[in-house]
């Protein structure tokens, strides 16, 4: 023990997907320590509008959204119909998801169409 009832040093670790954190456990006492965890891949899968008879899907991270870059951010959907398009959001789209606005984004047009995506906050 240092300077408290348990060392958290020994007390094994448990990833909680659902909330995106660290958690300590206590097994004797039942206490928990939680803890964010900045490192966590914890993001929510984004599916498109359906045009032309297909759809595309993007991940989101949850630390984009809690601590968005100052350039936005920018990456490829998934591949569909022998295509991707670029999905991006600004600094200032994903803060409003983070304050609890909803916000559509549409991608880049390929071959002649783009798809929108409805973002609101999940966490």
């Amino acid at each position: 023990m240092r300077g408290g009832l348990y060392d958290t040093k020994r007390i094994p670790e448990i990833f909680d997907r659902r909330n995106c954190r660290r958690q300590r456990t206590f097994p004797l006492a039942g206490l928990q320590q939680l803890g964010t965890d900045n490192a966590s891949p914890c993001g929510r899968d984004l599916s498109s509008s359906n045009v032309q008879g297909h759809s595309h899907s993007v991940t989101l991270q949850r630390s984009e959204v809690e601590n968005p870059p100052g350039g936005g951010i920018s990456r490829e959907t998934s591949s569909n119909s022998g295509h991707s398009h670029t999905f991006a959001m600004t600094q200032a789209e994903l803060q409003s998801v983070n304050g609890g606005t909803a916000v559509t984004v549409t991608d880049s047009s390929v071959q002649g169409h783009s798809h929108t995506y409805q973002i609101q906050k999940w966490f």
